[in-house]
């Protein structure tokens, strides 16, 4: 679920004729970018929640929260490993859905 937050990537559309696994695959890629969203959505509070309702990606949520809580170099680590944990602790299973 880690890279689909800290990274933005494309998810690329099916072939003609997609095999099982690559439905299976785009069907995962497609559902654990909306997961983490949800889950960093869920995981603030309102306040933090306003700010970061209209960014598009989960990306640009991490990337917010890496600049408004970064502080100096130990407490940014400090936070952003805070705020990983909680991100991990919101996960969604993967047999639920949205």
């Amino acid at each position: 679920m880690a890279e689909a937050v800290e990274e933005d990537y494309e998810i690329a559309p099916l072939p003609n004729n997609p095999t099982m696994a690559q439905l299976r695959n785009h069907k995962e890629k497609k559902t654990r970018k909306y997961k983490a969203k949800a889950c960093l959505h869920a995981a603030v509070s309102d306040a933090i929640f306003t700010g970061i309702i209209n960014l598009e990606s989960t990306k640009d949520i991490w990337d917010f929260f890496k600049e408004e809580y970064k502080g100096n170099d130990r407490t940014g680590n400090v936070q952003v490993l805070n705020l990983r944990r909680e991100f991990e602790m919101q996960r969604i299973k993967e047999s639920k859905t949205i």
